[in-house]
């Protein structure tokens, strides 16, 4: 990607903006994924490329979203691919599909490129509040 070397840049400059000047102690820098990326290699703060075929990692916000569109019917049941774009239009309590800003875990990109800070693995991303709705009580 042209544009992730800026992007990436000003995503590390606010990282490290939350070390402690006081502690001495250097922030920890987050990775940076490309391509498919499997589920267990992502943490929360890395920052993951995205490119058409490729299945989402994790939850995550949009630091560039390219003609960017995303195959969410793993989790909305929307037949249709939801574009998507770095400017949040909805807030925190709104339906998924009108999130348009972040992109969740095991989603497929059907179109464009992006990049995105990982905000929840696991079963703290959106599919993981499904499968734990889904499991049966112990």
């Amino acid at each position: 990607y042209n544009d992730s070397g800026a992007t990436l840049h000003a995503a590390l400059r606010v990282w490290g903006a939350g070390a402690s000047a006081s502690a001495g102690t250097a922030p920890s820098v987050p990775g940076l994924l490309a391509g498919e990326v499997d589920t267990t290699d992502v943490v929360p703060g890395d920052i993951v490329l995205l490119a058409a075929g490729d299945k989402v990692a994790a939850d995550g916000r949009l630091l560039v979203a390219t003609n960017l569109a995303v195959d969410e019917s793993t989790l909305t049941g929307e037949s249709e691919p939801v574009d998507k774009s770095t400017h949040m239009v909805a807030g925190p309590d709104a339906a998924l599909g009108d999130r348009t800003a972040m992109v969740h875990m095991n989603t497929v990109v059907t179109r464009g490129r992006g990049e995105f800070v990982v905000t929840s693995t696991g079963m703290d991303t959106e599919m993981g509040a499904i499968a734990g709705i889904s499991r049966p009580a112990r």
